[in-house]
This record gives structure tokens, C-alpha cells and sequence, in this order.
């Protein structure tokens, strides 16, 4: 999925009633499959790209053959709905199309890592492309060297011309990633990236512009590293490789990972707190200079951690926020499933946790999340619903943010020039988050942003016009997510009237430029 870079701005959403309300994050609809069936496993993988969403069934049956797999594409436009069903155009039981899947754009790939065609789980990943409202196969893409026990596929992501498949059981488990290029309607290999220390490498992989991330969580014993490549000079270069801090044997630190604009995150379920598995995320922000020597920023854990969550088995970023899953949390049963949302704006600190509205034992909720803006989708690939046991689902989540209150500026509406007024600003926020404010004077100077301040602070502020006229004051307030509001309070100076003077008061004023203040403000001059 591509991982745009854009501001944030929340908008109240007229959609559906929510379901359930969590601290802002609503959850907003369950997705189904049109013709789910039990055991389908809708929800192994998900991704989002502005108003659609891609969600992946591995066990879905075709046809009478087993285990075949499909993905599902919805769109947003007031409400959710199914707009395609994807199948492989050669499909085989037990291919597990949809293991992993990733949109962007009217482009989306699909990976079938268990797909026979160079071998015994040589593995595969398709593409389609979107015209209008209907989808089609665009390429069938295999690695240039594929070789039974490869398992290309298991993880993939695309943006723009580029797309990326992870191979983790390439050359005895040491594990490869390969990147494709599009030109026209066609794809080929552009690279094949790996480290000789890796093992897994490629289990998972994600990519924004020229920038890719690849996780390889068997290395050192399990306790994994992660691997950044951009492209330059019509290659891929090594940038730098992430370990964890305080990285120990098992922690499989890799196992997921994402990138977005200058950050990535890193999961490592196995990660132990006090008990075993309780998992941890781990946030490295690009440098200056470049993405080599990249530094661990924050290290991010569960505020309700206990055994065995596997928090950050899987993980996405995006602007403001990333979203970790915790599949085996048990808060409404065993392996219910939960994820966590992060801020970034608060030094990455959790701001909620989401649960389904319906969760139950065994749902794995979490076991795939995807986020982009102000929309996190979390699959539940065992969810039992309508369409049967294990049949699955995904939920899609919503931020809903109120905009400040339009500020009230107080002071006086006239004055003199060269005269300093005092005027206060003051706004609320209906959700209770901390406020900035800008003031622009109206004679081309401004305050910048200030603060931030708790809701409804009152700022003082102390201006002097230097030409009569009149201006319209501005102040803005804008809460952390980007909602503002603005009030305006016009300002008179009065008009200038300069009664024709006698040389010699004229002479006299420039003279002594600071003498017969009363004669002067008598005569306007």
C-alpha cells in the first residue's frame, strides 16, 4: 500500500451509527465476504489506500479445490461496500492466494507463497489493476532464480511503479526480497535484496516510495533484524540494518514491520517483559543525513501486557498514528485478539486499545491490521459469523474528531496607531485535547503557531499599527489531529485626515520631531 505523506485532518465522518466508541476511535462496520463459507480465513491479511480496502481469505475453496484462497476489495462512499473478488487466473488447491496483500491506487498484488509452479512452495504473487469499477489480472510475478521451499509470496507490498515480494525461505531460510517494476502494462524483477547474516529475511516487507524495509526475524537465534533499501542510481543500496536495543534470543524482532515517510516500526512479538511473549514494537526515525546509522527512537509495549499477547505480531504506520496487533490477547476470551493505537504527536504513547464490538474466544483479532489517516482496518480471520466457523472478518475503525470552538477575541475594536493594544484569544475543544493557536494581526505579521495549551486557555497578546486603517484580526485554534476553527475581530484606526499646514508649523514639526505633542494630535499630523 502506498503510505502517503499528507497532514492529518480530521473530519467529523456522517457515516453509520457507530458500534462502539473508543476514546475517539469508532468502530464504524464489519466486513464479510459476499460468499464467505467456513474456514475461509477472511482477514489473514488487510490493507487499506484512501477509500479502499483489500482483505485476503487464504482458505477460501474454488471450484472444489481446497485451500485456493481469494482476496476481496471494498470501497467507501458513505458506507462499505464489496467491489470485486480477486482469484488467480491459474489457480491451484492449497496456493493460499491471499497470505498477503497490499493496494495502492488502482494497483493491487496478492501473494500465493505455497503456488507450485518452479517447485514444492516456490510461491507467487499476482497483480491486478483497476479500470472504472471492475478488476483484472495484470502479471503473474515469479523470482528469476524460483525454487521449491521459497515460499515467495508470504509477505508484499506496492507503491507507485514499484512492488515487493519477501521469499524468507529462499536458500536454506537465509531468505531474499524481490522488487518489480512496472513499465506500461508490464512487470519485471528489478532486484533481488538480501543480507548473508539474515535468516527469514523477507517474512515480512514494506515499502514507501524508494525506501523499503525487510524483516528477518530468525536472525542471531531468533532474535531478528530488519533491513532498509532505497533506490538510487537505478539500484538498490543497503542503507542500514535494525536491531532492537535490548534485543534478546526470541524475541523475532522483524516479524513485522512498516514504513512510512521518515519512520519505521518494527514488531517483535516474542519480545518478554516479565513473562514470556508479551511482545514489543520498536520505532527508528531516518536521521538527517540519510537512512544509514538509523537510531531506535522509541521502544513501545502494552500498557496491559501479560503472557503470551504477542503484541506486535503485526504492525502499520501512518503519519500521526500506527496501530500494533496483539492476536492473543484474551480480553473477551482466549485469543480474542486486540490492537493498539500510538500517537505519535504524544511521543508515541498508547491512546487506545480496540477490541471487536462482538469479539469472542479464538477470533484472532489482530492477526493483520493496516492503517492510512484517520482509518485502521483489523482482520479476525477466525471469527465465526454468518458465514460460518472460522469463516472471518475484518473492522474497520474511525476516528472521529470535533473541531475547536470558534475563538472569541476580546480587546479594542479602534485605537491610535503607534499605540500598543492588549486582546486575549480563547477556544475550547469538545474532545478535551490541547490547543495552538495563530494569530495574524491583519497588517501582514503574525504570531506563528504557540503552544501547546490546555482547552480553553486564554491567550494574550499585544499588538501596535503603524498605518491608519482598518484590520481584521484572525486567530486560528487547532487541536493535535490538524481540526481548526478560526475567529476574526475588526480593528480601526482612524482614518487619516491631515489638514493642510503653514510652512512654518511644518517646518517647525520636522524640526523638533518630538516637541507640541497636543498641537500635533490637534491637527492630525
Amino acid at each position: 500500500m502506498k503510505k502517503k505523506i499528507i497532514g492529518i485532518c480530521i473530519c467529523m465522518l456522517l457515516i453509520a451509527t457507530a458500534l462502539s466508541v473508543q476514546a475517539g476511535w469508532s468502530e464504524k462496520t464489519k466486513l464479510v465476504a459476499s460468499d464467505g463459507a467456513a474456514n475461509d480465513r477472511f482477514g489473514s491479511a488487510v490493507d487499506l489506500d484512501d477509500n479502499d480496502a483489500i482483505v485476503g481469505a487464504y482458505f477460501d475453496d474454488i471450484s472444489g479445490a481446497s485451500n485456493v484462497g481469494s482476496a476481496y476489495v471494498f470501497t467507501y462512499s458513505g458506507a462499505w461496500s464489496q467491489q470485486a473478488k480477486l482469484t488467480a487466473s491459474d489457480y491451484a488447491a492449497d496456493d493460499q492466494f491471499g497470505t498477503s496483500i497490499a493496494i495502492s491506487g488502482d494497483y493491487a498484488i496478492v501473494g500465493a507463497p505455497f503456488d507450485d509452479d518452479s517447485g514444492t512452495s516456490s510461491g507467487s504473487a499476482y497483480i491486478f489493476v483497476r479500470s472504472g469499477a471492475s478488476w483484472s489480472q495484470q502479471a503473474k510475478i515469479v523470482a528469476a532464480d524460483a525454487a521449491a521451499g521459497d515460499e515467495f509470496g508470504i509477505s508484499v507490498d506496492i507503491d507507485g511503479n514499484f512492488a515487493i515480494v519477501g521469499a524468507p525461505g529462499k536458500s536454506s531460510n537465509q531468505g531474499f526480497a524481490y522488487v518489480f517494476v512496472r513499465s506500461g502494462s508490464s512487470w519485471s524483477q528489478k532486484g533481488k535484496l538480501g543480507a548473508t547474516s539474515s535468516s527469514h529475511l523477507g517474512c515480512s516487507v514494506s515499502i514507501s516510495e524508494d525506501t523499503v524495509v525487510m524483516g528477518a526475524y530468525g536472525t542471531n537465534s531468533n532474535t531478528g533484524a530488519a533491513h532498509i533499501y532505497q533506490f538510487y542510481n537505478d539500484s538498490w543500496w543497503l542503507k542500514s540494518k535494525l536491531t532492537a536495543s535490548d534485543g534478546g534470543v526470541s524475541d523475532m524482532f522483524g516479524t513485522s514491520v512498516s514504513i512510512d515517510g521518515d519512520y519505521v516500526i518494527c514488531g517483535a512479538p516474542g519480545y518478554d517483559i516479565s513473562v514470556a511473549d508479551e511482545g514489543a514494537a520498536y520505532i527508528f526515525e531516518k536521521p538527517v543525513g540519510g537512512w544509514g546509522d538509523m537510531t531506535e527512537t522509541k521502544k513501545i509495549t502494552a500498557s496491559d501486557a501479560s503472557s503470551s499477547d504477542n503484541f506486535g505480531m503485526h504492525v502499520a504506520i501512518c503519519g500521526y498514528y500506527t496501530v500494533i496487533s496483539s492476536p492473543d490477547d484474551d480480553d473477551n476470551g482466549t485469543a480474542s485478539g486486540s490492537a493498539y493505537i500510538f500517537e505519535k504527536s504524544t511521543d508515541w504513547t498508547q491512546k487506545v486499545k480496540l477490541t471487536a464490538s462482538d469479539g469472542a474466544s479464538q477470533d484472532y483479532f489482530g492477526w493483520s491490521v493496516s492503517i492510512i489517516d484517520n482509518r485502521v482496518l483489523v482482520g479476525a480471520y477466525t471469527d465465526d459469523n454468518s458465514n460460518g466457523v472460522d469463516a472471518g472478518s475484518a473492522y474497520v475503525f474511525d476516528f472521529i474528531n470535533s473541531p475547536p470552538t470558534i475563538p472569541v477575541i476580546t480587546g479594542p475594536p479602534n485605537g491610535k496607531i503607534n499605540t500598543p493594544y492588549n486582546y486575549t484569544f480563547v477556544s475550547t475543544d469538545p474532545d478535551s485535547d490541547t490547543l495552538y493557536y495563530f494569530v495574524d494581526w491583519g497588517d501582514n505579521t503574525n504570531t506563528g503557531w504557540l503552544g501547546p495549551f490546555v482547552s480553553g486557555y486564554v491567550l494574550n497578546g499585544t499588538h501596535t499599527w503603524t498605518n491608519k486603517g482598518t484590520y481584521n484580526i484572525h486567530c486560528k485554534a487547532k487541536d493535535p489531529y490538524g481540526a481548526e476553527s478560526e475567529g476574526t475581530l475588526s480593528v480601526t484606526m482612524p482614518l487619516s485626515y491631515e489638514p493642510p499646514l503653514h510652512p512654518f508649523l511644518l517646518w517647525l514639526f520636522n524640526r523638533f520631531p518630538h516637541a507640541f505633542p497636543i498641537l500635533r494630535n490637534l491637527l492630525g499630523y
